[in-house]
């Protein structure tokens, strides 16, 4: 025990205070030694431990310093997440535009499709309406002609007549002319007939 307490650079006898504790209390943050006196088992002292303080503050600065690198590590590898993840993103944004144009062309191509095919419904329309219209007008005319033509073969029959009874009494021939019987004949073998009959164009017919 004496060899110990030579060593010891600060002894304190607790017996002066009455614990311990006491001794603890006054500087907390200074770390001790308890020793036990081999003669008398009552007396106990303290020894104050050199360095073990500052021992601890190193420990507890490189804790803090490793700390602070693994915080920096974190941070570092969530930017580094972050910019991927807005290249993710710039790449999806890109991708969305690039096919949000490719249909909008496509719907463009079949609007200029669709509306190619309807002008040229209404344009075939207009002109399937324009010679319906020129048919019905030369059909109108033709039957106006051929009206115009049987009136005239009409006062033609009348007069032949009145001709025919008055070379009759004359003594006068009342043979046809050459002529008017080969347009006659002409006129029964045209387009005319289907349109009006055969007995509307001959002499046979009746007024």
């Amino acid at each position: 025990m004496d060899d110990k307490v030579n060593e010891i650079p600060r002894l304190i006898n607790i017996e002066e205070k009455g614990s311990a504790s006491y001794i603890l209390e006054i500087n907390p943050d200074v770390p001790h030694e308890v020793f036990r006196n081999q003669s008398t088992a009552v007396e106990v002292v303290v020894k104050e431990i050199n360095g073990r303080n500052k021992k601890k503050k190193d420990t507890a600065h490189v804790n803090t310093d490793v700390t602070i690198r693994n915080r920096n590590k974190e941070i570092e590898g969530l930017k580094k997440q972050l910019h991927e993840a807005k290249i993710g993103t710039d790449e999806v944004i890109e991708s969305s535009r690039i096919i949000t144009l490719e249909i909008k062309k496509q719907l463009d191509k079949a609007y200029q499709r669709e509306l190619k095919e309807q002008t040229r419904n209404i344009a075939l329309q207009l002109e399937n309406m324009k010679l319906r219209t020129l048919l019905d007008s030369k059909t109108n005319l033709v039957k106006k002609l051929l009206k115009e033509l049987t009136n005239i073969r009409r006062v033609v029959k009348v007069v032949a007549k009145g001709l025919g009874s008055s070379a009759h009494s004359a003594h006068v021939t009342t043979k046809s002319d050459p002529g008017y019987r080969s347009f006659d004949k002409d006129l029964q073998h045209s387009f005319l007939v289907d349109a009006l009959g055969v007995e509307s164009l001959t002499f046979n017919s009746t007024f």
